[in-house]
């Protein structure tokens, strides 16, 4: 496991017995989520969705092996014990949950995750999250918006299955913990949390996420992302995630 000089170690995080937590969808994607994820960091989203209002949605997060050893050490995992950086039996039972399907779900070694989850109801899932993600669909078109602030992002969190709250708690993201921190003030916290050689990766980090739509998009009705063909694409850098010092919004349009 690497060390940097000037990494201090918060107070250690208790895990339960037979637990083995993985990373917040803020910091794997967020992402999750995530999520959710650092400039050699790959961490993306893509959804596809159908005209009956299913979708299925493929995440893939992989870390560089330094920040991979620092946040094992965050969340106080034994020094040489080569856990994943995501469990995938922990995503398997979080998706039961929520009435999700999961396809794949495999780790990348110590440092990744990816899965492959189908949702029989998009509308009905995205329900959940208080606003934050609203479909809708008519004989026209349809479209997807996406509308993330303070306010909301901890019902659009709870919408990843298996989140771990002892590394959401030890990383503290304003987003979520409720705090007013700005983004200048988050990063300077990042920088004493995970070494401030790390902050250039920190700023370069971003998620991204690719929409496939069912219909050809509209211009007229698309904010925030870059459409082709059918497709749509955001990006989005991890520290505005994190912080939420503005919301986020996004949004795509289709029709038939």
């Amino acid at each position: 496991m690497m060390h940097d000089p000037d990494f201090v170690p918060p107070a250690p995080v208790r895990v339960p017995e037979g637990r083995r937590p993985f990373p917040p969808a803020a910091v794997a994607a967020l992402a999750a989520i995530a999520t959710l994820a650092l400039s050699a960091c790959a961490a993306s989203m893509s959804v596809s969705i159908k005209n009956d209002r299913s979708a299925t949605a493929a995440v893939r997060v992989e870390l560089p092996a330094e920040l991979a050893a620092k946040l094992a050490q965050l969340r106080g995992d034994p020094e040489g014990s080569a856990l994943p950086l995501v469990d995938p039996a922990l995503v398997r039972a979080g998706a039961a949950e929520k009435g999700v399907r999961v396809v794949e779900a495999r780790a990348l070694g110590e440092r990744g995750f990816s899965g492959v989850f189908e949702i029989d109801d998009l509308m009905t899932f995205a329900a959940r999250s208080l606003g934050a993600v609203t479909l809708s669909s008519t004989a026209a078109g349809g479209s997807l918006s996406v509308a993330i602030d303070r306010g909301n992002a901890a019902e659009l969190f709870a919408l990843f299955p298996g989140i771990d709250p002892y590394l959401v708690e030890a990383l503290s993201p304003p987003a979520l913990d409720g705090s007013d921190l700005t983004r200048a003030e988050y990063r300077e916290m990042l920088g004493a949390l995970l070494g401030t050689k790390s902050l250039p990766a920190v700023d370069a980090a971003a998620v991204e996420l690719a929409v496939e739509l069912p219909g050809a998009p509209l211009a007229s009705g698309t904010v925030g992302f870059v459409t082709t063909g059918r497709s749509a694409k955001a990006s989005i850098k991890l520290l505005d995630l994190l912080v939420l010092e503005r919301p986020i919004t996004l949004k795509a349009s289709w029709g038939k």
